[in-house]
């Protein structure tokens, strides 16, 4: 299997340079609906993620949703803190742009 780059960064700061490579075989790109349920073991972290539905719609029963679990997230503490100022940082940035969930269709987690 050979890798492709697809970015690179200079050093910043207290952060290193990297290079980030896409494998040339399958890079799976998983749809989630939201997330639900985080837990920290020592210094691991999962979360799961959940979509209502593949092909069909989801099933709603008895006025309660049905929600499967579309892939689990695991990742060491420091990882996931890393994602949390990722993800602060790319709300900031749409927040700037005026883009707002309300205008995306966006659910809660």
């Amino acid at each position: 299997m050979t890798k492709k780059l697809i970015s690179s960064t200079e050093p910043q700061g207290a952060n290193p340079a990297f290079r980030l490579y896409e494998n040339d075989g399958v890079n799976p790109e998983v749809y989630i609906d939201g997330m639900h349920g985080i837990a920290v073991m020592g210094a691991v972290v999962k979360m799961n993620c959940f979509t209502r539905g593949y092909i069909e719609p989801a099933q709603q029963t008895d006025g309660v949703e049905d929600r499967i679990v579309a892939c689990r997230l695991v990742m060491g503490l420091d990882t996931f803190f890393g994602v949390i100022n990722l993800v602060k940082n790319m709300e900031e940035l749409l927040k700037s742009k005026g883009i707002s969930a309300g205008e995306t269709g966006a659910s809660d987690a």
